[in-house]
């Protein structure tokens, strides 16, 4: 099976960045914090909470919120 240039989206001869370690990851950060993160809002869901993104840092609410934000409107 060949891959055209359509799916790629890169230039067939593009080869993702190396230094001796391995693989340079392009959108910044560390596999190894972006893990702890997805660690832990996993252990927050199952506590029944998600992510508060209107709350500056680390915030969370419970899941389900249609109701109080139903009593707001």
């Amino acid at each position: 099976m060949t891959m055209s240039r359509e799916v790629r989206r890169v230039p067939a001869n593009w080869e993702h960045p190396k230094n001796e370690r391995g693989h340079i990851a392009l959108f910044g950060g560390s596999f190894k914090e972006s893990a702890a993160n997805w660690d832990e809002e996993a252990a927050q869901w199952e506590k029944g909470f998600v992510r508060d993104y209107a709350v500056k840092g680390k915030g969370w609410k419970p899941k389900d919120t249609s109701s109080a934000s139903q009593a707001l409107v």
